[in-house]
């Protein structure tokens, strides 16, 4: 079975290059606990050029939550901002480049309860399946 997580930033690492973060400059270490363990991914951000690593490195923005909180994002179950309203999630540092990130998870009106469509895969600023 494949890892949601793992699939997430592995494919934005391929892609190299992302639009929604071309304003961006920056970091990003999301900090996924899982038990008594933390697992690490590390993003980088330079006007849409994009850099992952599967590390703990220093990042201007960090995002803490559990493994669950991030699967429930990357197949849009749950929203991002939500999650840090509600306290599922925290942040440290520099805001902006996080609020930007959460442009690149599906659009959680174009997901069903089991996990996105094949029309809701696309992130939130590009059309997915339908008109704009």
């Amino acid at each position: 079975m494949s890892d949601p997580i793992e699939d997430f930033f592995e494919g934005l690492g391929k892609r190299g290059y992302e639009p929604l973060l071309q304003h961006v400059i920056g970091s990003i270490r999301f900090d996924l606990e899982n038990g008594d363990e933390t697992d690490h991914w590390w993003v980088g951000m330079d006007r849409g050029k994009v850099t992952v690593l599967h590390e703990d490195r220093v990042a201007k923005s960090i995002s803490r939550q559990d493994r669950a909180t991030m699967v429930d994002a990357i197949l849009g179950r749950r929203n991002p901002m939500t999650t840090f309203l509600r306290g599922d999630s925290g942040y440290s540092g520099e805001g902006e480049p996080l609020v930007i990130f959460t442009r690149l998870f599906p659009d959680r009106s174009l997901v069903s309860p089991t996990g996105p469509s094949p029309t809701a895969t696309a992130p939130r600023g590009r059309p997915a399946g339908r008109g704009r």
